[in-house]
């Protein structure tokens, strides 16, 4: 009688144990394709960004306001290499952040 119960709850438990299993890789299924479609449309985004820009551009040289497009890309040019700095700073930030947390 006793080994019969349990066999029974050890049967119960693998079901719960499989049925969690499964809830998990559903989970973890849906989170990456939700993160595709993020990564998908901030490409997107980055892509219409720069053809904008870069009609914008072509169509300011051909109109002859090269003075402008020059303007234009120093901003540029000092925009993304502050990106880029604060990009490796913060970087650099949290990789000290975690060798410190993995010290104590």
């Amino acid at each position: 009688m006793e080994a019969q119960n349990q066999a029974q709850q050890n049967d119960a438990n693998l079901q719960i144990a499989l049925a969690s299993i499964d809830a998990q890789a559903k989970d973890r299924q849906d989170n990456r394709a939700q993160y595709s479609r993020i990564l998908k449309n901030r490409y997107i985004f980055v892509a219409v960004c720069l053809v904008v820009i870069l009609l914008f551009c072509g169509f300011s040289i051909v109109s002859g306001a090269t003075a402008l497009v020059l303007d234009i890309m120093k901003i540029g040019a000092g925009l993304i290499s502050g990106a880029i700095g604060g990009y490796f700073a913060g970087k650099n930030v949290s990789v000290a952040h975690r060798s410190q947390d993995s010290d104590k």
